[in-house]
């Protein structure tokens, strides 16, 4: 029967099987409607392929033979699109996103494969740890006794960075909130016994070692959404508050002295790919200027800090009395907006091993000996004296009495200043001489 005299059976029995001779298929009544099972439009054409259409199966048309693909052919995977490539790839929306070669190395995002693994975008890998001694990453490389063996290579370019930019070529965002102890190492160096010359860190030409921000992290003086004050919320980590909850929305920290650093702990983080904050510092009352600096939190996706150093915001001023930084949100569109549990700041003080050598230290707690230029660990009461070439042990003994100074031993060109008779006097191997 024709499809119309099949719509047209009154209240047809489930089970029933008629032959469509509008459709050419057998047709089966499931209870509230006629589904085809088998459809019997002949072998198709070469090249055709047998599709499902939800309601049974037909032809349709496929360009090769060595493809599958959906029904307007922009995702699809082929074997073979050139003669005897042997490759595999794959595509979605129009664009080859995978491909693996002959040689079997992967491409992900690009189409020439220089080694095993090639991948042109970004990576996100996510782990939860279930056990001790677990690791989320492993490089396991056996250098075989070649030298420039690298187990792993970062070839970064920073581009046309400005001055009030900061650039983090491997960032460690260290979350320890919920910590009640331990220690956590960011790079931690370990070795066996040998005879090769060994070093935790080495750094070139024109590169300072180590930068320290040092500090206890306090509450902010401003803590604004969209201009409003949630400062409350933002030094409580029990009045958790939405932030960044629509597009364009600010958040604005600010301190009566300058600060380095601000600290977000989130109650939640925002969901894909964050908020996609822009940055920028007070320049005077309702005015600002843009920077970037290093964001610990990836777009307010996680708790973190948010950090750049003391010298890359040369033109911030007070507005109102502190110093601001305000924070936008760029994304339009965002599934779960981040919850902030705590929003604090650091006023940091600076301290540096720089490219020439020269430290910024607070204080040197030495448990050992310090050597001179010479590497000669000088004697007792001597002191370490600047030279022409570097330093040198000199001794020195300021304020002696006559009794003090006679019960040690001296070296011509000692001199001291005498309490007893209130003058300097120097040794000339023998005697001691006054100076006036």
């Amino acid at each position: 029967m024709t499809q119309a005299n099949c719509e047209a059976i009154v209240t047809p029995k489930k089970g029933l099987i008629i032959y469509n001779t509008t459709t050419n298929a057998l047709n089966i009544y499931n209870g509230s409607g006629w589904e085809n099972t088998i459809s019997l439009n002949g072998y198709g054409t070469s090249g055709q392929v047998l599709s499902s259409t939800g309601k049974g199966t037909a032809w349709i048309n496929s360009s090769t033979s060595n493809s599958l693909f959906d029904t307007d052919g922009n995702t699809r995977i082929q074997v073979e699109e050139t003669t005897n490539e042997d490759f595999i790839r794959f595509d979605t929306a129009g664009q080859e996103r995978f491909v693996i070669d002959s040689a079997g190395r992967i491409c992900v995002n690009t189409t020439n494969p220089i080694d095993a693994f090639n991948l042109t975008g970004d990576m996100f890998l996510t782990h939860n740890s279930i056990q001790s001694d677990d690791h989320a990453f492993e490089i396991d490389v056996n250098a075989g006794g070649f030298g420039d063996v690298k187990a792993l290579d970062i070839v970064y370019q920073t581009g046309a960075l400005s001055a009030e930019s900061d650039e983090g070529v491997i960032l460690v965002n260290i979350d320890e909130s919920a910590s009640t102890g331990g220690a956590v190492v960011g790079l931690e160096v370990l070795a066996t016994e040998g005879t090769a010359a060994l070093y935790g860190l080495e750094v070139g030409t024109n590169i300072n070692p180590v930068e320290q921000l040092s500090v206890f992290f306090s509450d902010a003086t401003v803590g604004e959404i969209n201009g409003v004050d949630n400062l409350s919320y933002f030094a409580s980590s029990t009045l958790n508050q939405s932030i960044f909850s629509t597009d364009n929305e600010t958040v604005t920290v600010g301190f009566n002295l300058k600060f380095q650093e601000i600290e977000f702990l989130l109650n939640t983080g925002a969901s894909g790919n964050g908020i996609i904050p822009t940055f920028e510092y007070s320049t005077g009352l309702n005015t600002w200027a843009s920077f970037t600096p290093t964001d610990g939190t990836n777009g307010m996706k996680n708790s973190g800090v948010i950090a750049w150093l003391p010298g890359d915001l040369a033109s911030w001023a007070t507005s109102g009395g502190n110093y601001l930084v305000r924070i936008t949100r760029t994304r339009n569109s965002l599934t779960t907006s981040p919850i902030e549990s705590i929003i604090k700041v650091a006023n940091t003080t600076e301290y540096q091993w720089d490219k020439d050598g020269k430290l910024s230290i607070a204080a040197i707690n030495n448990g050992g000996t310090y050597e001179d230029s010479n590497g000669e660990a000088g004697s007792a009461g001597q002191l370490l004296s600047s030279t022409v070439s570097g330093t040198d042990w000199i001794s020195f003994h300021p304020r002696l009495t006559d009794t003090e100074r006679d019960s040690r031993t001296w070296t011509a060109g000692d001199f001291i200043y005498n309490t007893s008779i209130n003058k300097h006097q120097g040794y000339d191997g023998a005697n001691w001489n006054n100076f006036y």
